[in-house]
């Protein structure tokens, strides 16, 4: 029994069961797209980057993923005010996440890493 507790434990703190619960339930297309999106970046946002090759794999990505996510998120709650389970779901994401107003700068200025 103490075997099984060790094994079950870590899974009690894993952040994941919020959004794969919420995203198994049939949201509008225009919901799940950014989910899927927002789930992408922050998978991005929380890599590490141990060497320059990656830093810039990295940043790629996050801009691939992340530009242009608060608007929509700020966009959908407007959108669906009064849809209970659509507004706690997206209340369950951070609502800054792209880092000040010149991100879209940065990321423009960014060329494709040649791993990709």
């Amino acid at each position: 029994m103490k075997h099984f507790r060790t094994h079950l434990l870590p899974l009690l703190f894993f952040p994941w069961f919020s959004t794969v619960n919420a995203a198994d339930a049939k949201f509008p297309s225009d919901v799940e797209a950014f989910i899927a999106t927002r789930e992408n970046c922050d998978h991005w946002r929380g890599e590490y980057p141990y060497d320059k090759e990656r830093e810039a794999d990295i940043h790629w990505n996050i801009c691939q993923a992340c530009l242009g996510t608060d608007v929509q998120l700020a966009d959908l709650k407007i959108k669906y005010t009064n849809v209970v389970e659509i507004i706690s779901l997206l209340n369950t994401l951070e609502l800054e996440i792209e880092p000040n107003p010149r991100f879209g700068d940065f990321c423009r200025s960014l060329k494709e890493p040649s791993g990709i």
